[in-house]
């Protein structure tokens, strides 16, 4: 056994079901850890999916602020390291762009060529969320915020793709369909919080 720990072996442990089931609680905790060797932008892709692939996802939007530090910095685009000592733009440093799309947003393909798609939104702890999926048939945009205890959602899709929306009961569902979005795109969407 080693004398140091590292979200890297945490994350891959979880991520490849490597640990056994009643050891995941117990790693998820050592690999949020400040004090143990921390991932590199590029690798926090591997933390996220464990957090996602073992039910713990609730921690990720804690992780994925640690992006904003590069925004405070002025960067516009994606670093290749935390203190931004090498590349300032580095595509496999986008951990963010791939988690806000299909687990905040919740946008994904169920088919090949997203000739399917699920939109199932993460909400976690946020009160809101909006942005757009660029698919082959066109983009798909989807608008969710909380209103007290209950999610509203708008969603919009090109023609000719079957969407499953996956929501909590009680969820107000919209489907604006494709001229409705390009009207949105148009004007000031106002977000009721």
């Amino acid at each position: 056994q080693g004398t140091s720990l590292s979200q890297h072996a945490q994350a891959l442990a979880l991520l490849f079901d490597i640990a056994p089931v009643e050891r995941r609680r117990p790693l998820v905790g050592q690999m949020l850890r400040n004090d143990i060797v921390q991932a590199t932008p590029y690798f926090m892709f591997y933390v996220l999916r464990a957090l996602d692939h073992t039910g713990y996802y609730q921690y990720a939007p804690d992780q994925m602020r640690r992006w904003k530090s590069m925004l405070d910095r002025g960067a516009t685009t994606w670093l290749e390291e935390w203190e931004n000592k090498r590349s300032w733009c580095h595509a496999w440093s986008s951990a963010p762009t791939y988690e806000l799309s299909t687990r905040v947003l919740g946008v994904r393909p169920d088919a090949p060529g997203f000739k399917k798609a699920v939109i199932e939104p993460f909400t976690a702890g946020l009160d809101w969320a909006k942005g757009t999926v660029p698919t082959p048939h066109g983009d798909i945009s989807v608008d969710w915020w909380q209103k007290g205890p209950r999610l509203h959602l708008n969603y919009s899709a090109p023609p000719g793709v079957a969407v499953d929306v996956r929501v909590p009961q009680g969820t107000v569902v919209v489907n604006r369909g494709p001229s409705a979005a390009r009207k949105a795109q148009n004007r000031k969407v106002k977000q009721e919080m």
